[in-house]
């Protein structure tokens, strides 16, 4: 057997991705009218300095990917072992969302996400998880979700976590989406 690799295409693959990626974007169809909730969430972190906002570029994309496998290969294959209906739209005063998958028997958000950080620090860092996956649960009129993330580092690890929130953490969150979207929109903020 002749084995040679193709460093070429190796150096080309990165920009291969992120062109596909653009052309789903472009090719998506028109979502509802109205702000997604992941929009408004990215902005409030580059707002409060959270994040910083980098263009989407061949290494995010070859990151990103990772995600997407896990979101599209864990939730499918768990929607057929736990009464789950996956990729659900939502949606609450007129902010839009889609849920990687809801249980319809024990009545909860599920969420798919892989990192590269380690165990400790991504679920200590999450803000953008526990803000998003408490606009779901606000959204689908729940208390309680399970958060599924592949750890890549220091090794793949899959790691499940239950979330449960109050009313209250739920409400609070929905407001400072509600405001921060008016805000986003150039209006007068809520009261």
């Amino acid at each position: 057997m002749e084995i040679t690799p193709l460093h070429d295409e190796d150096r080309q693959f990165p920009d291969l991705l992120l062109g596909g990626w653009n052309l789903r974007q472009a090719t998506q169809p028109p979502r509802a009218e109205g702000m997604h909730v992941s929009v408004i969430i990215n902005n409030m972190a580059l707002t409060a300095g959270i994040s910083t906002n980098k263009p989407i570029d061949a290494d995010s994309v070859m990151r990103m990917t990772m995600g997407f496998v896990w979101e599209d290969i864990v939730g499918d294959y768990l929607a057929t072992f736990f009464h789950q209906i996956t990729q659900i739209p939502a949606e609450r005063d007129n902010i839009h969302g889609t849920l990687d998958a809801y249980d319809t028997i024990a009545h909860e958000v599920h969420e798919y996400k892989a990192t590269w950080k380690g165990e400790d620090k991504a679920i200590q860092d999450a803000w953008r998880w526990y803000t998003q996956i408490k606009a779901y649960c606000l959204m689908t009129n729940v208390t309680s979700a399970k958060l599924r993330v592949l750890h890549l580092c220091p090794y793949p690890r899959p790691r499940t976590y239950k979330l449960v929130f109050t009313q209250q953490e739920l409400n609070e969150n929905w407001q400072a989406i509600l405001q921060h979207n008016d805000y986003m929109l150039n209006r007068k903020p809520a009261a």
